[in-house]
Parts: structure tokens; C-alpha cells; sequence
């Protein structure tokens, strides 16, 4: 394991923990570097309760200990419960929370306070128009109901849905959405029909000095912070508020999609290529890998991993195509 220099410039006041009291160590953790399948340990792609397919995001809610996932082939969300015991053979065995109207939906972020899901997905499928144009959607789908109500809509750039999107909210209720070359933030106090750019390049609009591309995850922190897995530039981005171009918090990755925090303000991100999870403090500013998930022919133990999440126990959640895996913190 090795430990790497961040972006020393970097204002770490603009860290805000999620948490008054947080139980993952500051210092010393250890994580397994083994995993445990949390979600259909076969791997196979079907639309039984127990699978997934192409999965492309998920969502922890460490209030009620429940994992969302947008289960995208099989056009549904899906919910486990992370209290209930399983039979590790079969895994979590899930619940369909939403699935009338939704097509491939490609994000999901719940509100942890009244458990109502925001989905992102699709209008239609890419590949059967003319010219590679879709509009995507979002959803609200409150809980226990049986059919969702589109709050957006918007026509996106062509190839869209080739690639990983990723839709969040703020404290304040804003939508923020992740095309190819920049972030949307639709405004929940315009009933969600006005929008801003807050991070990366419009064509139409020079000012925004550095682009992203393929931005495949986000998240903000309180201060309306974003911080965000610049896919294709191979760097991890932040973005303050009301900032014209972002700041780089790490760069010279390979393929770094998922990203997350700890309620101690650490930042979390997994490198695909490398086969690393890797903790970022911002304060002392240094990245130190702490999972490392390939094999010793450098094949990757994960089935193409993408998306991160931390639980407040501090166990590391990892989204594969058609699986969940879990890599517990061993050591405090």
C-alpha cells in the first residue's frame, strides 16, 4: 500500500462531515481485502428478486441501513435491507420499489429523511433513434407508491447513455445531474424548471475555464461543495460554490468512476484499472490506497466496479455489473 501527495492548496474548511459523532476511525483503519457478496453471488443476469443486471448506480442510507439500486436492464429499483441476515449462497434477497414507466434508469438518490427515491433514466433507448439523441428523465417516486411523477426532462448530447450518469440533491433540495461535459443543478426553487451549469464547460458559455469529461460520480457536501470523479480527464475535481472553474484535488488516474465521503470528511475513490480503493484526507492532504482488489496475474477480483459507498460502521460497499460487494473495516 502506498501513500500519495494531494493538491496541497486545497481549502479543507470546505469539508463538511455528515455526522456530529462518527465511528470510523481517524487514523489506522484497516480494511479486508477480501470481499464478501452482499448482492447475487451467482452473478447472473435475470429479473428475480436476488439479481441485478448492468447495474449502474446505488445508494446507501445509513439511517435505515438499506441499499437502493438501479437495477438498469431490468428497469426497476431495487431495495435491500442491510440489518437482515441471508443465506450467502443466494445474498440479500431485494424488493421492487419502482418499476412502472422507468427505463434504464441510470441513478438513483433517496432521501434519506422520507425514503422517497429520485430516478434518473431514460426516454427511450439510444440505439433505435436516428441520431443518438435521448432525453433523460427524473423521477420522484415516493414511498410505498406504485408509480413515480417526472419532475424534468432534458434532451442530452448524443452518446449519452453509453456512459455512466449520476444525479444527487443538495440540502436544499436541488437536483444535480451529470451529463458528458458538465453538471446540471435544476433548482427546486423554481419547481425544477430552471437550471444552472455549476461545474464544467458549456459550449455556449467560455467563462467555465476547465472542462469534465464523462464525470461518472459526484457528491456535495453542505456547503453545496461538489467533488467529482472526472472520468475521462483522470482526476478527481472540486468545485466550490458559484466557482467559474474547478480546483484538482488528485490527478494521473486511470479509470477512477466512484466517489464518496466518510462523516470524518475523508474522501474515497476506486480506480478500475489500477484495481485500488484509495482514502484521501484532505486536512494533511494525502491519498493512501487501502483496498486492493486485483489478483496477483493483475485480473480484477471485482466484476467491473464502479460506484462507492462507506456505511457509518465504515465497511466499503462496491457496485459491480450484476453485484454488490463488501470489503468490512477489520481494524479501528
Amino acid at each position: 500500500m502506498t501513500t500519495t501527495t494531494v493538491s496541497s492548496h486545497l481549502s479543507a474548511r470546505t469539508i463538511t462531515t455528515t455526522s456530529k459523532f462518527c465511528s470510523i476511525p481517524v487514523i489506522n483503519a484497516i480494511w479486508s481485502q477480501s470481499s464478501v457478496v452482499v448482492v447475487n453471488p451467482l452473478g447472473k443476469c435475470l429479473p428475480d428478486e436476488n439479481s441485478i443486471c448492468s447495474a449502474r448506480d446505488f445508494f446507501l442510507d445509513n439511517i435505515h441501513n438499506t441499499l437502493y439500486i438501479a437495477d438498469t436492464d431490468n428497469n426497476r429499483i431495487q431495495k435491500y435491507s442491510l440489518n437482515e441476515s441471508y443465506n450467502q449462497s443466494e445474498g440479500a434477497i431485494g424488493i421492487t420499489v419502482a418499476k412502472n414507466g422507468l427505463l434504464c434508469p441510470q441513478s438513483v438518490f433517496v432521501d434519506i429523511h422520507t425514503e422517497d427515491m429520485y430516478i434518473m433514466d431514460l426516454d427511450k433507448m439510444e440505439r433505435y433513434t436516428q441520431y443518438g439523441h435521448v432525453s433523460y428523465r427524473v423521477h420522484l417516486w415516493k414511498k410505498n407508491e406504485n408509480v413515480g411523477r417526472i419532475l424534468l426532462s432534458q434532451t442530452t448530447e448524443q452518446g449519452f447513455s453509453r456512459n455512466i450518469h449520476h444525479l444527487a440533491l443538495d440540502n436544499q433540495m436541488n437536483i444535480y445531474v451529470g451529463t458528458t461535459y458538465f453538471i446540471e443543478k435544476w433548482l427546486a426553487s423554481t419547481n425544477y424548471a430552471g437550471r444552472i451549469i455549476v461545474a464544467g464547460k458549456d459550449k455556449g458559455n467560455p467563462s467555465y475555464l476547465r472542462s469534465l469529461r464523462d464525470p461518472g460520480a459526484f457528491f456535495i457536501t453542505d456547503d453545496l461543495t461538489l467533488y467529482i470523479a472526472d472520468w475521462q480527464n483522470r482526476l478527481i475535481q472540486q468545485w466550490k460554490a458559484n466557482a467559474t472553474s474547478g480546483e484538482i484535488v488528485i490527478e494521473f488516474l486511470s479509470r477512477v468512476q466512484g466517489i464518496t465521503m466518510d462523516c470524518n470528511g475523508y474522501i474515497y475513490f476506486l480506480d478500475e484499472s489500477t484495481g485500488k480503493i484509495c482514502q484521501i484526507d484532505m486536512v494533511e492532504g494525502q491519498s493512501r490506497e487501502i483496498v486492493d482488489f486485483k489478483n496477483t496475474d493483475g485480473t480484477s477480483i471485482l466484476i467491473q466496479p464502479g460506484m462507492i459507498h462507506i456505511d457509518k460502521l465504515g465497511n466499503i460497499f462496491v457496485l459491480g455489473r450484476q453485484q454488490v460487494y463488501k470489503f468490512p473495516l477489520v481494524h479501528t
